[in-house]
């Protein structure tokens, strides 16, 4: 992917680490400074490495609820999928017949920003109906997949709703 016609970079950590302190604290500086997103390759190997786990870890630490979708799994062979994974879509590349049509997913996935506008999916009006009823709602809690919003009736001096 590092080719055409993707033209991505790849920070690769035999490859790129740079040299000095330790491996954990390299890896954890290059993901926290370096990397958009992170592609967790899953294979048996994978699961039995220590540092593969640390920076698995680490990634999805700096993506909590992976809203941001920073981490992206990659199946590059057949293994169990890390609990801390099951949430997230993966790109499948172990089935030969799905891997022409799972590059440019890949592909779109590394291209999206990290944080959408709003301006990009949403209309004026919707916008505006949003800007409208914010000063409404007094509690939020957000979701990967949603809002929810809770309205809570104002409270008279002597504490009853």
């Amino acid at each position: 992917m590092e080719a055409p016609p993707y033209n991505l970079k790849f920070c690769i950590p035999w490859r790129d680490d740079l040299p000095g302190p330790s491996r954990y604290e390299v890896s954890a500086h290059m993901i926290a400074t370096r990397c958009r997103r992170t592609l967790v390759i899953l294979s048996p190997d994978f699961l039995k490495s220590a540092a593969a786990d640390f920076q698995l870890k680490f990634a999805h630490c700096l993506s909590p609820g992976a809203r941001s979708k920073k981490v992206v799994p990659v199946f590059s062979a057949p293994c169990k999928m890390p609990d801390i994974l099951r949430a997230l879509s993966f790109v499948d590349f172990t089935n030969p017949g799905l891997r022409d049509w799972n590059w440019p997913r890949l592909n779109a996935v590394l291209q999206c920003p990290l944080n959408p506008d709003p301006r990009d999916y949403m209309s004026e009006a919707e916008l505006e109906e949003l800007k409208l009823n914010a000063g409404v709602i007094t509690t939020r809690m957000w979701y990967s997949t949603g809002v929810l919003t809770m309205n809570f009736p104002e409270e008279s001096e002597d504490n009853t709703p």
